[in-house]
């Protein structure tokens, strides 16, 4: 069984040789997602676009009809802060959503 870390509100902190795949359940958002996109991924710290670093392949999908799974994130540097938007939709509205990455070590 995969290890399991559940974050109900605020950062996510990792380490930099962490990879993670999120899966983010957004049914308190919407009834029936049925796409998902990832917007960005960037570096907080030195205000720069790092999603080909941070997430450099796969795309964001809608799994289960309640979570928007992103893609494997990895190559974190230590003490630099990222924000991961994606966005997921139900083919009428579109809602954002953010995980902020703290990387202490």
């Amino acid at each position: 069984m995969p290890n399991t870390l559940e974050v109900i509100e605020g950062e996510q902190l990792v380490s930099s040789y962490t990879e993670i795949i999120w899966r983010v359940n957004v049914i308190d958002q919407m009834a029936a997602p049925n796409g998902a996109t990832l917007q960005a991924v960037h570096d907080l710290t030195n205000n720069a676009d790092a999603t080909t670093t941070i997430m450099p392949s796969g795309s964001a999908s809608i799994e289960s009809t309640s979570f928007v799974k992103l893609p494997i994130a990895k190559n974190f540097v230590a003490n630099r802060q990222y924000s991961i938007r994606y966005s997921f939709t139900d083919g009428t509205n579109i809602l954002p959503g953010e995980i902020k990455v703290n990387v202490p070590f």
